[in-house]
């Protein structure tokens, strides 16, 4: 798991145990896309995808798209109370986790799993519960690609890389959470 834009995008990218064995050559080699020239960005980018669309070792790859900084705003107009930041982002961050296990769980058909995640994405599994498993690094760089991609090769993803990436938006859920969780009405 790999988020982008302040958690607005989390791409994860959800391989078997024994194809993810295959990968840990990649454990070493920090890949962030930030840090590349633009057209290594896409080539990288370009390939994953091309992998993704034609089916790559039986992997799912998702774009949860949270719509964060809209649900946070929103939450502060309807709420009559003053609410402390860190409370509201605590919970945001617990729903958008809960939700994301969610989704991985739903697809995978499993309620035991490996997260390999990156240092952001720690910050909503920390504030889910301190208990979950996962490591920290690991493959989550691959999930950085496909958050990348989401966020700058959009329209791409539904012509030429279509079928490569599932997108979910969770705007209205993760509202519906964050208002169940602080008891608004």
């Amino acid at each position: 798991m790999d988020s982008s834009d302040n958690f607005e995008i989390i791409g994860v990218l959800m391989l078997r145990s024994k194809d993810k064995e295959a990968l840990r050559a990649f454990r070493g080699k920090k890949l962030h896309l930030r840090e590349l020239k633009r057209a290594d960005k896409r080539r990288i980018s370009g390939r994953m995808l091309s992998l993704l669309r034609d089916g790559w070792k039986e992997s799912h790859a998702l774009c949860i798209i949270t719509h964060v900084k809209e649900v946070r705003s929103n939450i502060r107009r309807q709420v009559k109370k003053y609410i402390p930041s860190s409370k509201l982002e605590n919970t945001i961050r617990k729903a958008v986790f809960s939700i994301l296990l969610e989704e991985v769980k739903r697809r995978i058909g499993a309620e035991s799993f490996e997260l390999d995640i990156d240092k952001e994405i720690t910050l909503l599994a920390k504030a889910y519960s301190p208990e979950i498993k996962y490591v920290v690094g690991g493959i989550s760089h691959l999930a950085d690609i496909i958050a990348w991609s989401n966020l700058r090769r959009r329209d791409e993803l539904r012509t030429r890389f279509k079928g490569a990436i599932t997108e979910i938006i969770i705007r209205d859920r993760l509202k519906e959470d964050i208002k169940r969780i602080l008891k608004i009405s």
